[in-house]
C-alpha cells in the first residue's frame, strides 16, 4: 500500500522491529518498510536491521530527537544519541544488540525545524504584556484618587 502513497516527509523514523529487513529481489534490493517509505517520498528514514529493545530503543529515539532539533543533521544526530546512550547505559546494555541497530538511509542535512513556535511565543508573551499594561493603566484611571 506504502508504494501507491505519497509522503512527502524529510525524515520518517520506523523504530519497530526489523523494518530495513526484506527479502532480496535481484535488480530491485532489498524489499523493506523502510524501502516503501522511500519509494513514497521520504528524503531519509531511520530503521532497524534487527529486533529492538524497548528501553533502549525509546531512549536512544529521544536523544535523537532532542539532537535534530539543536539542528544536527541526521546523521550526527544518530550518532550523538547512540553514543550518548552508550555513556550513560548500564553495562550490559552497552552491547551493539541494544543501541546498533538503527541506519539512517537517505539525505543526512538537518530537517530545519522551524522555530514560528518560539515567534507565536513571544507575540503571545507581549500582547497579554500589553494587553495587561492597558487594563491596569484604565483600572487606575477610573479610580478616585
Amino acid at each position: 500500500e506504502l508504494y501507491n502513497m505519497e509522503i512527502p516527509t524529510k525524515l520518517a523514523v520506523l523504530s519497530a522491529c526489523n523494518t530495513g529487513f526484506g527479502k532480496m529481489i535481484n535488480g530491485e534490493g532489498v524489499m523493506s518498510l523502510a524501502r516503501a517509505f522511500t519509494y513514497a517520498g521520504a528524503e531519509s528514514v531511520v530503521m532497524s536491521h534487527w529486533r529492538v529493545d524497548d528501553k533502549s530503543s525509546s531512549t536512544i529515539m529521544q536523544y535523537f530527537y532532542k539532537y535534530l532539533a539543536e539542528g544536527k543533521s541526521k546523521d550526527k544526530a544518530l550518532r550523538l544519541a547512540k553514543l550518548q546512550f552508550l555513556e550513560e547505559a548500564h553495562p550490559a546494555s552497552q552491547h551493539p544488540f541494544h543501541w546498533n541497530n538503527y541506519v539512517l538511509l537517505g539525505n543526512t542535512s538537518p530537517i530545519g525545524i522551524s522555530k514560528w513556535y518560539q515567534s507565536i511565543w513571544l507575540y503571545l508573551i507581549l500582547t497579554f504584556t500589553a494587553l495587561g499594561i492597558y487594563l491596569l493603566y484604565q483600572k487606575r484611571r477610573k479610580l478616585p484618587y
